[in-house]
C-alpha cells in the first residue's frame, strides 16, 4: 500500500497520506486525521460539521441550527429556531423554548421553570413554590413543617404543621396554635 495517494478528476479530488485524508466533490470538503479529527463542509458552506474524540460542532444555516459539545468538562450547547439547550454535565441543565416562550433551569437540587402562565421553584424534594401570573395567586410549600398561600387581593392562608395556622381574608382574620 502506498504511503501517499492521491486521485483527481473534474470537480473531485481525494488524498490519502496514513491517517490524513483530504476529499473534494464539487464545493463539498471533508479533511481529517483518522481517529483525532474530522471536518465536513457542504452545499456552499451553509452545512460544516467537525468532530473529535473531546469536542464537535455541527452549523446548518438553512435549518438556523448550532450545537456543540464537549467532553471535558462534559458540555453542550444547541440553538436553533425554535429552542436553546444548555447542558454542563450533571451541574447546569437550562432549556428555552422560543415558541412556547418556556424556561427551565435544572441546577440540582433546584428547579426553576417560568412560562406565560407563571413560574415554579423547587428545592427538591422539601421546598416547593407556585405562581399563577394570570390570577397572581401563589402558594409555597416546605414539607412537612409550612404551607403559605396567598392572593393578590390579600387573602392568605398559612400553616406552621403542626403548631399554628392563620387565615387572613377580606373582612378578617382567624389564627389558631
Amino acid at each position: 500500500f502506498p504511503v501517499v495517494w492521491h486521485y483527481h478528476s473534474p470537480g473531485r479530488s481525494l488524498t490519502v497520506a496514513g491517517p490524513f485524508f483530504h476529499r473534494r466533490k464539487g464545493r463539498d470538503l471533508h479533511v481529517g486525521v483518522f481517529p483525532l479529527f474530522y471536518y465536513r463542509r457542504t452545499q456552499n458552506n451553509l452545512r460544516s460539521q467537525i468532530y473529535s474524540p473531546v469536542f464537535f460542532y455541527e452549523r446548518d444555516e438553512e435549518a438556523r441550527v448550532r450545537h456543540f459539545g464537549l467532553l471535558v468538562p462534559p458540555y453542550y450547547h444547541r440553538r436553533d429556531a425554535d429552542r436553546e439547550v444548555n447542558v454542563l454535565f450533571p451541574l447546569v441543565w437550562r432549556w428555552h423554548n422560543k415558541v412556547e416562550r418556556t424556561t427551565t433551569w435544572v441546577i440540582p437540587p433546584f428547579v426553576f421553570y417560568s412560562d406565560p402562565l407563571g413560574k415554579t421553584q423547587v428545592a427538591f424534594p422539601l421546598f416547593w413554590r407556585f405562581k399563577d401570573a394570570e390570577s397572581g395567586n401563589a402558594t409555597s410549600v416546605l414539607f412537612p413543617l409550612f404551607y403559605r398561600h396567598s392572593r393578590p387581593d390579600g387573602r392568605s392562608t398559612t400553616i406552621v404543621f403542626p403548631f399554628f395556622y392563620r387565615a387572613k381574608k377580606k373582612k378578617g382574620w382567624s389564627a389558631g396554635i
